[in-house]
């Protein structure tokens, strides 16, 4: 996984990276402390797991519901889905 703060204004396809130049590349450890974002790594090849993991989570931070989207090529409106994430 990569982190890096963003050019305050990017331009062009919002899949690709958008550095500040000089990257200025961030740990998971600051991502948390900076925002709050904490992450966790799974495995989608393993969906049980996956699934047993997610559901630990949500139990220990008594989260009731929750959204999984996932987008690839083939996914119809890919651009308007791809631009609404940000």
């Amino acid at each position: 996984m990569q982190i890096w703060h963003m050019e305050p204004f990017p331009c062009g396809d919002r899949r690709l990276p958008h550095h500040v130049f000089p990257p200025k590349k961030i740990t998971a450890d600051q991502l948390l402390q900076l925002t709050g974002v904490q992450y966790f790594k799974v495995d989608l090849d393993d969906t049980v797991a996956m699934k047993k993991r997610l559901s630990r989570v949500k139990n220990e931070r008594k989260v009731n519901s929750s959204d999984m989207l996932t987008i690839n090529e083939a996914t119809q409106d890919i651009n308007e889905k791809v631009g609404n994430s940000y």
